[in-house]
Parts: structure tokens; C-alpha cells; sequence
């Protein structure tokens, strides 16, 4: 499985297919497989695992199985180029239970009117594709998730160093790497001083990023960031900690089984044995039509960690008279109040697309993100950090930017004189210069989650519960979301304006701050065109649908995680074993990046 001497990953991979599992199970004469069974391994999974693999129940050892729909990946096995991508991507759309591309593919992008998202499909989770910042809630949402569970302050001590958030008691930030700080990091620490109010607090991230070479939290051998701007795809030089260095390697050694591949479509009671049957199928589309019935894996307790869409997916589809859950399934959706914007054209060099075509560790755009600016203030308090595009997606960014901005210009009037000879400068093509000055910039606040439950998002299921061939049949409802006074709020600070203050025809002191173009795609000025409307919202961090209550009437899980009966069954009892461990749970926005939460 893993090769042990000096703790580095051998070509062996941790996991194995879920077909070595499927050929042990006896469907004529069932039995119990595992005493705990977890349904995916991302931050919720991963510390369960590696926090149950090697216990013991009475002096016997307790059997611990993870289940994971994607697959495993090793550095170098990421998608390098644009070209590689396609073969990557699983998608859903709002009408269809079937999603369409590459099943197994590691981006899982789930397209919506009202939301749309992405999430990671193989093991480890989000941490095989997201800039491993850590950082703990703050303000209102930090009260109202203490308000919930007791004494959280140790436990985010803990989690930064069992993630390699902290190494030797320190922070793992950029200002550990041997070379120079990137120029987004810089550049976003005097954007700082010229953001409305200017008293954001800026700070550089701490991050799951070795930024020397050293050991990850689990004891396998990391390399230092090559600064090449690749994590959103996947890291191929061994800098990124993900959990398949830590959390799921320790799980490994401790004597869990982790199998990849599989999907998990229901659950329901086996009274006979008095354990959970998970109903399990092969996710690549060709190996499971093969397969006209599900398998059925039992296990004393399971453990729901398959994300906000994952989780929420499951229970909903298996709800039944005699399997009933709380009434608040599917509801309190999330975005986390994510905003991705371009700072386009400003006044600092950014360097913060990567190059395709440039050698890896020639590029020196740094991790994705490398500071934070927070600023508690604001109505709701805002995190602002940078962002770096990878290689792969650099040509498709640097398009969707450049239109945008050409579409913002439309309300400037154009003075400059146009000669018409072949080799003027097109205005309306991509300028690199341009695009090296321009900051990309992720922005989280409080999306008002439980400020009014009329306006609150809801997880739909998509198609019936009994369509086997369903998998990612989750939509978000939730058209309010759009016109939430937030998203505005956060156009305006990023451009240095003030609370109703109208931005005027020339660019700020940050450049010109282009939103998501598929929410607000032309300027203030033309707002009229469309009447003002606005489209979907984009998220990489959704939370809730599974959140968390005192009893069934006002939540769906316990503190800790352990799913209530039906309101009308009784409505201080729970369903025994059944256990939801990710950001489904969570009551609301947390305003910054969730997995030291989860975690």
C-alpha cells in the first residue's frame, strides 16, 4: 500500500479499486463488513478515519472502511495543460441526475441558475484542489457555531497542526519559502492599505503548502513549492500537504481500507443485523452498466462525509416512512458568500497567471493564495485573499477577463485615436501587460443564512429516489441570492468606494474590479440595459443542508454530527449510528475558508 522507509509515497497507491471489495461481499448470505463504513474522504472523512483506524472496541480492533467516489492521484498524475482538462471534468446540470463527462473526473462542477459550484471528486477530497489555507471563524459566525458546540479554540489549535497548517509551533505561511515573496503577496499588502475602510488587517495565510523541504503532519516526504501557481489543479511536485499525506496516510497505516471508485446511493436499516446498508455502485459510467442493482455493504455505524452536495444527496434519497430525518434536510444552504473579482489593469505588478508553456519552476507566481486581508468592520466582515490562475486554465481566465473588461468599458467613452493600420493595438484582445497588473481576488462574507428562512437556500433532489443511475442529483434553489446586498458591498470596497458611493467612469486605486461577469456583467453606468438584474452566484465552499440544532425541529444533526429521527418519530432521538461529519453541517456562512472548520 505505502512504502514506509524515510516516509515517502511509493508508486503504490493508498486506496484500491472498490471491485476488490465488491468481489468479498456474499449477497446470499449477508454480514456485517465493517463496524464503521466512510462515505468519503475530504476533511470530515479523513480525520474520522484517522482518528477510528486502529481503536479498539473491547479489546477487539475496530474495522474502519472508507469509500471514496473519485480516484487516487499521485504527483504527476494531475492535468498539466488545457489540453488534459476535458478528460477531468464531471458536471451537473439542474435538470438531469446524471452527470456528464468523465464520472471520475477530479473537477465536479455543478451548474445551477441560481448557484453554481465546485468541488473535488477523489481522495483527499478538496484538499487535492484548493490552496489549503487555514484559518478559523470569526465574529457573528464564530459566536453562532460556539453557540452550538462548546470549546472550539483547542480543537482549531489541533487541527492546524494535524494538517500541516503549523509546523514546529509555527505557521506555515509564504514567508517560510527560501526564495523571493510573490508579487500578488506584496501587491495585495499595499492594496490593503488603500481598500475602504483601511483597517483591514493583512496577514500573510497559513497554509497546507510546504514551503521547504520537509515531512507532512503523517511522516511522508514533501518537497518545497516549486512557486509554479498549479494547486487549484492539482499539485505534480509534491509541495501540497493534501490529505493523502496526513490524515489518509496515517488512516492507511493504522489499518483502514480505503476504496476508490465507488458511488454511494442510498442507505437504509438491515433490522436482522442490526446495522446500516449502504447501497454501492461503481462510478465509471461503463463498469456500472454492467451492474443493473446497487451492492449492499453493511457496517455498524456509517459515516456520511461526501461533502454539502454528497451528504445532503444521500439522506435525501433515502428517506423513506421508515427511515424518516428532520423536516430542515436540504435546507440553510450556504455559498459562504463567495465572490471571485479582477482587479484589472492596477497600479502593482501581480504575476498571478501561470504559464503553461513556462517550466514549472520557472514561473514564480507562488501558491494560489499567500495573504489575507480581514476586515471585521464591514457589515458581515469580509476576508479578502489572492488568488493565482493555474497554467492549465490561464488561457480560458485570461478571455473571460478581458471580455469582461471590454464589456465595463462600454460605459467610459473611448478619446484615443484609432489609426487603422494593421498593427494597432486591438482593444479589444487580450493585453498581457494589462493582465500582469491585474490581481485576482476571492472574497468571502456572511450570504445572510438564517436572517429570514423565506430567503434561505435549499439542496433539491434531481429525479426520483430510486434512480440507481443518479449521481451529483443535487440543484440549489435559491434566487434571492443574487440581489443579497453583500455581493455589491464587496464590488465597492475592492474598489476603494464608500457604502452607497457610485463608482465613476475611470478605473479605482485597485484597477477596475470586474465581479463574476455571469452575475453583473456590465458597469454601473449601464446597469439599465438589463434592469439592474443579476445572474447566478459561483461558489468553490458550499456549506449546509444536513446543519446542525438542538433537536429535529430545528436542525438535522447533533453537535456531533449524529443525525436526528423524524419530528414526528420523537423529536429528541436520534437514528443510532448514523453520523454526518462535513460542511453540510454547518448552520450557516463562515465568512473565510471552511476546512480547518470541517476538519
Amino acid at each position: 500500500m505505502v512504502e514506509e522507509n524515510g516516509g515517502k509515497r511509493a508508486a503504490a497507491w493508498l486506496s484500491e479499486g472498490v471491485e476488490t471489495l465488491f468481489a468479498t461481499l456474499d449477497e446470499q448470505v449477508p454480514v456485517i463488513d465493517f463496524d464503521v463504513l466512510i462515505v468519503g474522504s475530504g476533511y470530515g472523512g479523513a480525520v474520522a478515519a484517522a482518528g477510528l483506524a486502529g481503536s479498539r472496541d473491547k479489546g477487539k480492533l475496530v474495522k474502519v472502511g472508507v469509500l471514496e467516489r473519485g480516484k487516487e492521484y499521485l504527483p504527476g498524475s494531475f492535468p498539466g495543460h488545457l489540453r488534459d482538462l476535458a478528460g477531468h471534468v464531471r458536471f451537473n446540470t439542474p435538470n438531469g441526475a446524471v452527470p456528464v463527462g468523465n464520472r471520475e473526473g477530479l473537477f465536479d462542477v455543478r451548474v445551477g441558475p441560481d448557484v453554481s459550484a465546485l468541488v473535488a471528486n477523489g481522495l483527499g477530497g478538496g484538499s487535492l484542489i484548493n490552496a489549503g489555507v487555514m484559518v478559523a471563524p470569526r465574529g457573528a459566525a464564530l459566536k453562532k457555531l460556539s453557540a452550538l458546540v462548546d470549546g472550539l479554540e483547542p480543537y482549531f489549535v489541533k487541527a492546524l497542526e494535524v494538517l500541516g497548517a503549523r509546523v514546529n509551533g509555527a505557521p506555515n505561511t509564504i514567508l517560510q519559502h527560501a526564495g523571493d515573496l510573490p508579487a500578488k503577496y506584496v501587491a495585495l499588502q499595499k492594496m490593503a492599505a488603500r481598500l475602504h475602510p483601511a483597517d483591514g488587517v493583512f496577514s500573510p495565510a497559513a497554509v497546507t503548502i510546504a514551503m521547504q523541504d520537509r515531512a507532512s503532519a503523517g511522516g511522508v516526504a514533501l518537497d518545497a513549492c516549486a512557486m509554479c501557481g498549479d494547486c487549484a489543479t492539482g499539485c505534480n511536485l509534491n509541495a501540497k500537504e493534501s490529505l493523502d499525506t496526513n490524515l489518509l496516510y496515517r488512516a492507511a497505516r493504522q489499518g483502514a481500507r480505503i476504496y476508490t471508485g465507488a458511488t454511494v446511493l442510498r442507505i437504509e436499516r438491515d433490522a436482522k443485523l442490526g446495522a446500516w446498508c449502504v447501497h454501492v455502485n461503481f462510478t465509471d459510467a461503463q463498469l456500472r452498466a454492467r451492474r443493473e442493482l446497487p451492492y449492499k455493504i453493511r457496517a455498524r455505524k456509517v459515516i456520511l462525509a461526501a461533502g454539502t452536495f454528497g451528504s445532503t444527496e444521500i439522506l435525501l434519497r433515502s428517506q423513506r416512512d421508515d427511515l424518516a430525518f428532520s423536516t430542515h434536510i436540504g435546507k440553510a444552504f450556504s455559498s459562504n458568500g463567495d465572490m471571485i473579482a479582477v482587479a484589472y489593469d492596477g497600479p502593482d505588478l501581480i504575476n498571478g497567471f501561470a504559464d503553461e508553456a513556462q517550466p514549472l519552476r520557472a514561473r514564480r507566481v507562488g501558491p494560489t493564495i499567500t495573504g489575507m486581508i480581514d476586515l471585521p468592520a464591514a457589515p458581515g466582515g469580509l476576508l479578502v485573499e489572492d488568488l493565482a490562475v493555474p497554467g492549465p486554465l490561464r488561457r480560458l481566465f485570461q478571455e473571460v477577463v478581458t471580455t469582461a473588461h471590454t464589456l465595463h468599458e462600454l460605459g467610459r467613452e473611448d478619446a484615443s485615436t484609432h489609426t487603422g493600420l494593421p498593427d494597432e493595438r486591438d482593444p479589444c484582445a487580450v493585453d498581457q501587460d494589462k493582465l500582469g497588473h491585474s490581481a485576482i481576488l476571492a472574497v468571502m462574507g456572511d450570504d445572510g443564512v438564517g436572517q429570514d428562512e423565506r430567503f434561505n437556500g435549499s439542496l433539491e433532489l434531481v429525479g426520483g429516489k430510486d434512480d440507481d443511475n443518479g449521481d451529483g442529483a443535487i440543484r440549489v434553489r435559491w434566487p434571492e441570492l443574487r440581489d443579497r446586498p453583500l455581493f455589491a458591498r464587496q464590488v465597492r470596497l475592492l474598489a476603494g468606494l464608500a457604502e452607497g458611493e457610485k463608482a465613476g467612469p475611470g478605473p479605482g486605486p485597485n484597477g477596475t474590479i470586474l465581479p463574476n461577469p455571469l452575475w453583473k456583467m456590465l458597469p454601473e453606468s449601464m446597469d439599465f440595459l438589463l434592469s439592474a438584474k443579476r445572474g447566478p452566484l459561483f461558489t468553490v465552499h458550499p456549506l449546509g443542508g444536513c446543519g446542525m440544532g438542538w433537536t429535529a425541529a430545528d436542525g438535522v444533526v447533533n453537535d456531533c454530527g449524529e443525525v436526528f429521527r423524524a419530528l414526528a418519530q420523537d423529536d429528541d432521538l436520534l437514528h443510532e449510528g448514523l453520523i454526518v461529519l462535513d460542511g453540510a453541517i454547518l448552520p450557516g456562512a463562515l465568512g473565510v475558508n471552511p476546512a480547518l472548520t470541517i476538519t
